[in-house]
This record gives C-alpha cells, sequence and structure tokens, in this order.
C-alpha cells in the first residue's frame, strides 16, 4: 500500500470512530444522560478526523477543508464550554449545541465523501437531489436534537416563583 492509501485508511477509520461516538454522545445529551468518558473520546476523534482531513495532497480548498475549518472552531468552543467553564450558565447550552454541530460537520463530510463521484473532487457531486435531501434531513435532524437537548430535564421544573415560607 502507497502512503496515500494509508493515510486514507486511518482517516477512514478515525472519522468512522469520530462519528459514532458523536451519534452516541448527541442519543445521550438529547436523553439528558451524560455522555461520561465517551465524550474524550469524541473529542479526541473529531479532532483528529480534521486535523488528518489536511494531510492530503490537494491544490484548492475544497469544501470537506472549509467544514473541517468550521468544525476545529467549533470543537475549540465546545471544549471551552465543557473543560474550562464546566457547563456553567450558557456554556451549557454552547457544549450541548457544540457537540450536536460539531457530529453534524462530521455527517455532512461523510455524506460528500459518499456522493462524490469516484476520482474527483468532492465538489463534484453525482445524484445531487439525494444529496441535498440527506443533507436536508441531517440538518433536520441536527436541530431537532439540538431543541431538544437544550430543553429541561423530564421531572426538574424550574421555579417561576419564590417558595412560600412557612411560619410556625
Amino acid at each position: 500500500m502507497s502512503a496515500l492509501q494509508w493515510t486514507t485508511l486511518v482517516h477512514a477509520i478515525i472519522a468512522t470512530l469520530g462519528l459514532g461516538t458523536g451519534l452516541v454522545a448527541t442519543g445521550r445529551l438529547v436523553s439528558h444522560r451524560p455522555p461520561g468518558v465517551l465524550l474524550r473520546f469524541f473529542f479526541a476523534f473529531a479532532s483528529l478526523t480534521d486535523a488528518t482531513g489536511f494531510l492530503f495532497p490537494y491544490r484548492d480548498i475544497l469544501p470537506t477543508h472549509l467544514a473541517a475549518i468550521a468544525s476545529l472552531m467549533v470543537l475549540g468552543v465546545t471544549l471551552r464550554g465543557y473543560v474550562v467553564a464546566h457547563q456553567h450558565g450558557a456554556w451549557r447550552g454552547i457544549y450541548r449545541v457544540g457537540v450536536i454541530t460539531s457530529t453534524y460537520l462530521l455527517a455532512l463530510m461523510a455524506t460528500l465523501q459518499v456522493f462524490s463521484q469516484p476520482g474527483s473532487t468532492p465538489a463534484a457531486i453525482h445524484a445531487p437531489r439525494l444529496f441535498l435531501a440527506t443533507q436536508g434531513l441531517l440538518l433536520a435532524a441536527s436541530l431537532a436534537a439540538c431543541v431538544q437537548s437544550l430543553r429541561a430535564r423530564p421531572g426538574r421544573r424550574r421555579r417561576t416563583t419564590p417558595p412560600m415560607e412557612v411560619h410556625p
């Protein structure tokens, strides 16, 4: 195998692990369960996926490069909310939306690779209507996951009035 084939194989394995851990982490966030150690694997694999995508030879900036740059920026903000701010205040929502957005961008890049014509750049899409329909479904599912993950956990109600004082 050539170096390019090895790079492609390693990148594909890392991307699959990143997307898989991202989907599981998203599912746990939507169901209001903590992702635990799985989230650390997601951050590692998602970052490595974006970074190894730049190892391939290219002449121009491709859509996958732009998605990888956007994903790295989202991951940076998400890591800030997770590691530094410990999901306090607004950082809780930023962290949750960031994980789901990063997973969406990994799925976007994967579908772009699936729908690209063999031997051409990823910008040349075959079956563009099916690609757009797939992207629309992915976007709708990601937006629904964001909304669901930001809702209050079941069984926990926010108080709208202060508790009544009871005098003996």
